[in-house]
């Protein structure tokens, strides 16, 4: 019953974050293209740092890894710890 009640907080709180992750994905690159038309329009977009957005999408990606592997660690490593007990699960 323990196992059950971990396993939902945990798959909960992981999608719970990596939603989060994705929706403040969209609003960075919603910002980033609005601030390049501004900066494009007001004739000092060469001031704008080359290389903005892939760096955001690599931290995107990274901290997407780093949640979702954490949720998937905190499930299945009870699960194997409770099925290499000595009584079974």
């Amino acid at each position: 019953m323990i196992y059950l009640i971990f396993t939902a907080g945990s798959l909960l709180i992981s999608c719970t974050a990596l939603l989060a992750l994705i929706n403040s994905r969209r609003i960075c690159n919603s910002l980033h293209a609005a601030l390049q038309t501004i900066y494009a329009d007001t004739n000092v977009d060469q001031y704008l740092p080359s290389g903005l957005s892939t760096l955001g999408n690599k931290r995107f990606i990274l901290s997407f890894i780093v949640v979702g592997g954490t949720g998937l660690l905190a499930v299945v490593i009870p699960l194997l710890q409770m099925g290499a007990s000595p009584n079974g699960p």
